[in-house]
This record gives C-alpha cells, structure tokens and sequence, in this order.
C-alpha cells in the first residue's frame, strides 16, 4: 500500500459523543452526533481543529462502541482552554504516538477493505495495532453528493 505512512501524531483535545449500538444504527447516530458536537464546542466559545471522526473501542456485526466527535483547536496567543462537556457531549482526547495513516477514497460502505489494506500493511512492517483506530472525514458529505469522491483519512495506533 503506497499511500501509508507511519507518522508520529500529537494529543489532541476532543468534544466526543459515545455510543455503542447495532450497525444498522450507525447512520442515524453520525447523522444527530455532529451537529450535536459543532454546537456544544460553539457554544463553549472554543473552535473545532478540522474535519470531525470517530474512534472505534469495539467493531462488531452485532455492537459498534465508539465515540464521534471533533478536536478543539488551539488559538496561538491563547491560553488553552478546557472544553468541560455539555449533555451528551464530553472531552476526550485522541492519544499521541505512532501511528500507520492510509486513505479511504469512495463510500462509507466499502471502507472495510480498506482497513484490512492498510491492518495488512502495518503487519508486512513488523507492527501490530495497539489501541482504538480512528477515521478522519475529510469530505462532508453534504458538500460533495458523490460518494465515489468522498476521502475519509484511517489513523491505527501502533505499538
């Protein structure tokens, strides 16, 4: 896979929503977690870092766990800021350390070919996962109605 790298990757402050719930679930989830996420780090008077993802603890036929959220900049000449949570949506981190970072082109739903690429990968470099992976959804899909050109960046924790 040529399009993977191995980058060191810093801590980052989030606003996460947990959940854990069948796949046929997950759409409906995503589709109240962002606004939800947007508007309580607004609120807050704190601004997102970038695109908004989700963590994955458990991935399952039968249960995802996970959290979706957004991370929270850092204003240079500001003192950071705490994001203390608001119902539903509480602070998180994503951790630092290395990690193997591939692409995802195309549809939600045939991503899972592309973790088994790039997991396969990470093992052909003598590395395993270790921890929660986590996907970046650069292209909103509400921005960009074709879902062939959707580009959704897989962050896997190695150890």
């Amino acid at each position: 896979m040529s399009d993977v790298e191995i980058r060191d990757e810093p801590r980052r402050r989030t606003a996460v929503i947990h959940g854990s719930m069948p796949m046929a679930d997950l759409p409906a989830f995503m589709d109240r977690a962002f606004p939800a996420l947007f508007g309580a780090v607004a609120a807050a008077g704190l601004v997102p870092g970038g695109a908004p993802f989700s963590r994955y603890f458990t991935f399952g036929p039968d249960l995802i766990d996970m959290e979706t959220g957004v991370t929270i900049a850092d204003v240079p000449g500001m003192p950071e800021r705490v994001f203390d949570g608001s119902g539903d949506v509480q602070p998180g981190e994503l951790p630092a350390g290395q990690v193997a970072v591939g692409w995802h082109v195309g549809p939600y739903d045939t991503i899972g070919a592309t973790y088994e690429r790039l997991l396969a990968w990470a093992g052909e470099q003598g590395r395993e996962p270790s921890g929660a992976l986590w996907e970046v959804y650069v292209t909103d899909p509400s921005a960009e109605p074709d879902p062939a050109a959707w580009r959704t960046q897989i962050f896997v924790p190695l150890g």
